[in-house]
């Protein structure tokens, strides 16, 4: 089976991922393996920039295809996977030829939806990686003493991207009703949920701050 380059690098990375985590449960310092993390995330997530939704999705498939092809045999299906038209869907070629049904309506959706569906993921996708970027700079440099403002800042800024990014995917999440392959309504209720209690954050952050001297 010939893997594609992309794959390969990227369960590469992943290879690499393991072994800085064993490196730093030995050693008692995680540096590496978090900024090595943080690298990752950032790449596999500016991928969508760079290539557009439905190349980047189709890459996105064909990582969970290795598993969700694994013991199948030629012509075999199974629950929950389905095809796609030319099997664009996937980087795997002919190789791979089904895939999770999730992953195909997902593809579908933003190789033939409007413009707006793929602007709003890709919003998406930018502010959380902001966000996470950001978060682990706080965790790096607390705000104490003369870093103090720097930190209130940076602290803003994150939740500022924190609230677009979750807005953008509020406003993807209203459409997943009439996706089967996502969980239909469950899914688009299950979603805003969480969102709610994202929402609740501020609230507790108030008692907080009246409470810092």
């Amino acid at each position: 089976m010939h893997m594609p380059v992309g794959l390969f690098v990227f369960f590469s990375a992943l290879v690499v991922c393991f072994v800085l985590l064993a490196v730093g449960f030995k050693r008692r310092s995680f540096g590496p393996f978090v900024l090595f993390g943080i690298v990752f995330l950032v790449l596999m997530n500016v991928r969508y920039l760079i290539e557009g939704a439905p190349e980047a999705t189709a890459f996105f498939i064909g990582i969970y295809d290795v598993l969700d092809n694994l013991g199948l045999q030629a012509g075999e299906g199974a629950a929950a996977l389905a095809t796609c038209p030319n099997n664009a869907c996937s980087v795997w070629g002919d190789t791979c030829l089904i895939h999770p049904a999730w992953g195909t309506a997902f593809h579908a959706r933003f190789s033939n939806g409007a413009e707006l569906r793929s602007n709003l993921l890709y919003a998406h996708l930018s502010f959380n990686s902001i966000v996470f970027v950001l978060m682990h700079v706080q965790l790096w440099r607390p705000g104490t003493g003369s870093n103090a403002a720097w930190h209130r800042i940076i602290g803003r800024v994150s939740f500022l991207c924190l609230t677009l990014g979750t807005a953008s995917a509020v406003w993807l999440a209203g459409s997943h009703g009439s996706v089967s392959e996502y969980g239909g309504y469950l899914s688009m209720v299950g979603f805003w949920s969480m969102v709610l209690r994202i929402g609740t954050v501020p609230g507790q952050q108030l008692p907080c701050r009246r409470a810092s001297p």
